[in-house]
Protein backbone atom coordinates (compact mmCIF):
# COMPACT_ATOMS: atom_id res chain seq x y z
CA UNK A 1 0.00 0.00 0.00
CA UNK A 2 2.75 2.16 0.96
CA UNK A 3 4.28 1.77 -2.89
CA UNK A 4 0.39 2.96 -4.00
CA UNK A 5 0.50 6.05 -1.97
CA UNK A 6 3.83 7.46 -3.39
CA UNK A 7 2.62 6.63 -6.36
CA UNK A 8 -0.46 8.88 -6.31
CA UNK A 9 1.58 10.97 -4.30
CA UNK A 10 4.27 11.49 -7.17
CA UNK A 11 1.61 11.88 -9.76
CA UNK A 12 0.24 14.93 -7.55
CA UNK A 13 3.65 16.54 -7.18
CA UNK A 14 4.37 16.31 -11.16
CA UNK A 15 1.31 16.85 -11.90
CA UNK A 16 1.87 13.99 -14.68
CA UNK A 17 -0.78 11.55 -15.43
CA UNK A 18 -0.86 8.16 -14.41
CA UNK A 19 -2.88 5.29 -16.48
CA UNK A 20 -3.21 1.56 -15.21
CA UNK A 21 -2.65 -0.03 -18.80
CA UNK A 22 -4.91 -3.11 -18.74
CA UNK A 23 -3.47 -5.29 -21.16
CA UNK A 24 -6.53 -7.03 -22.10
CA UNK A 25 -8.06 -4.03 -22.84
CA UNK A 26 -5.79 -4.09 -25.86
CA UNK A 27 -7.11 -7.38 -27.15
CA UNK A 28 -7.76 -7.39 -30.53
CA UNK A 29 -11.17 -8.86 -29.48
CA UNK A 30 -11.84 -6.37 -27.07
CA UNK A 31 -10.59 -3.15 -29.37
CA UNK A 32 -13.23 -4.73 -32.29
CA UNK A 33 -16.01 -4.79 -29.47
CA UNK A 34 -15.47 -0.86 -28.45
CA UNK A 35 -15.00 -0.27 -31.98
CA UNK A 36 -18.44 -1.45 -32.06
CA UNK A 37 -20.02 0.15 -28.93
CA UNK A 38 -18.52 3.58 -30.20
CA UNK A 39 -19.85 3.28 -33.90
CA UNK A 40 -23.51 2.20 -32.15
CA UNK A 41 -23.44 -1.39 -33.38
CA UNK A 42 -25.47 -2.29 -30.15
CA UNK A 43 -27.68 0.41 -29.44
CA UNK A 44 -27.16 2.19 -26.22
CA UNK A 45 -25.49 -0.18 -23.22
CA UNK A 46 -27.51 -0.16 -20.36
CA UNK A 47 -25.70 -3.70 -18.42
CA UNK A 48 -22.83 -5.36 -18.83
CA UNK A 49 -21.40 -8.41 -17.02
CA UNK A 50 -17.54 -9.73 -16.75
CA UNK A 51 -15.85 -12.71 -15.37
CA UNK A 52 -11.60 -13.82 -15.26
CA UNK A 53 -12.54 -16.98 -16.50
CA UNK A 54 -9.83 -19.15 -17.43
CA UNK A 55 -7.28 -21.87 -15.48
CA UNK A 56 -4.31 -20.42 -13.21
CA UNK A 57 -4.48 -23.12 -10.57
CA UNK A 58 -0.50 -23.95 -11.95
CA UNK A 59 0.41 -20.35 -11.43
CA UNK A 60 -0.26 -20.14 -8.45
CA UNK A 61 3.00 -22.39 -6.46
CA UNK A 62 6.31 -23.49 -7.84
CA UNK A 63 7.24 -26.85 -8.48
CA UNK A 64 7.98 -27.49 -4.65
CA UNK A 65 4.40 -26.65 -4.20
CA UNK A 66 5.39 -22.99 -2.46
CA UNK A 67 2.73 -20.59 -2.93
CA UNK A 68 3.29 -18.04 -5.54
CA UNK A 69 1.66 -14.53 -5.83
CA UNK A 70 -1.89 -15.66 -7.46
CA UNK A 71 -1.52 -18.65 -4.64
CA UNK A 72 -1.14 -16.10 -1.15
CA UNK A 73 -4.01 -14.10 -2.80
CA UNK A 74 -5.80 -17.11 -2.50
CA UNK A 75 -4.74 -18.70 0.62
CA UNK A 76 -5.25 -14.99 2.39
CA UNK A 77 -7.61 -12.72 0.83
CA UNK A 78 -11.49 -13.36 0.41
CA UNK A 79 -12.51 -11.32 -2.88
CA UNK A 80 -11.88 -11.11 -6.60
CA UNK A 81 -7.88 -10.91 -6.33
CA UNK A 82 -7.74 -9.47 -10.17
CA UNK A 83 -10.74 -7.37 -11.22
CA UNK A 84 -9.00 -4.98 -14.08
CA UNK A 85 -8.68 -7.58 -16.01
CA UNK A 86 -12.42 -8.17 -17.17
CA UNK A 87 -13.68 -5.07 -15.59
CA UNK A 88 -11.28 -2.67 -17.81
CA UNK A 89 -12.28 -3.21 -21.22
CA UNK A 90 -16.48 -3.55 -19.89
CA UNK A 91 -15.19 0.03 -18.76
CA UNK A 92 -14.70 1.45 -21.70
CA UNK A 93 -17.47 0.03 -23.43
CA UNK A 94 -19.52 2.05 -20.81
CA UNK A 95 -17.55 5.33 -21.33
CA UNK A 96 -16.89 4.83 -17.11
CA UNK A 97 -15.06 8.34 -16.47
CA UNK A 98 -15.53 9.87 -20.22
CA UNK A 99 -19.21 10.00 -20.17
CA UNK A 100 -20.70 8.09 -16.89
CA UNK A 101 -19.44 6.71 -13.70
CA UNK A 102 -19.86 3.60 -11.90
CA UNK A 103 -23.11 4.08 -8.87
CA UNK A 104 -21.90 0.64 -7.32
CA UNK A 105 -20.08 -2.90 -8.65
CA UNK A 106 -20.67 -6.48 -7.21
CA UNK A 107 -18.44 -8.83 -7.09
CA UNK A 108 -19.13 -12.53 -6.23
CA UNK A 109 -16.54 -15.13 -5.72
CA UNK A 110 -16.60 -19.05 -4.96
CA UNK A 111 -15.25 -21.54 -2.27
CA UNK A 112 -11.57 -22.51 -3.36
CA UNK A 113 -12.36 -26.34 -3.23
CA UNK A 114 -10.92 -26.85 -6.39
CA UNK A 115 -7.52 -25.80 -5.35
CA UNK A 116 -7.57 -28.08 -2.50
CA UNK A 117 -8.77 -31.26 -4.90
CA UNK A 118 -5.67 -29.53 -6.92
CA UNK A 119 -2.63 -29.30 -4.70
CA UNK A 120 -3.94 -32.64 -3.28
CA UNK A 121 -3.54 -34.40 -6.83
CA UNK A 122 -0.32 -32.77 -7.21
CA UNK A 123 1.36 -32.99 -3.99
CA UNK A 124 -0.20 -35.30 -1.78
CA UNK A 125 -2.95 -35.14 1.07
CA UNK A 126 0.13 -34.43 3.54
CA UNK A 127 0.30 -31.11 1.54
CA UNK A 128 -0.85 -27.74 3.65
CA UNK A 129 -2.94 -26.75 0.02
CA UNK A 130 -4.91 -29.74 0.35
CA UNK A 131 -6.99 -28.86 2.88
CA UNK A 132 -9.79 -27.01 2.46
CA UNK A 133 -9.31 -24.51 5.44
CA UNK A 134 -5.71 -23.50 4.11
CA UNK A 135 -7.60 -20.90 1.20
CA UNK A 136 -9.97 -18.18 2.90
CA UNK A 137 -11.20 -17.04 -0.76
CA UNK A 138 -15.19 -17.86 -0.85
CA UNK A 139 -15.04 -18.18 3.00
CA UNK A 140 -18.38 -16.62 4.44
CA UNK A 141 -16.98 -13.99 6.69
CA UNK A 142 -18.37 -14.06 10.31
CA UNK A 143 -20.98 -11.60 11.53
Amino acid sequence: MEDCWELVETVEQTGMTNMMAENFCYSRTNIMVRHMVETGAFGELTHAECGYGHDVRNSTHDSNGNLLWRGKLLQHYNGNNYPPHSLEPVSQWLGINRSDSFDYIMTIVSKTAYQSGYFNEIFGPSHPGAQPDYWKQGIPASL
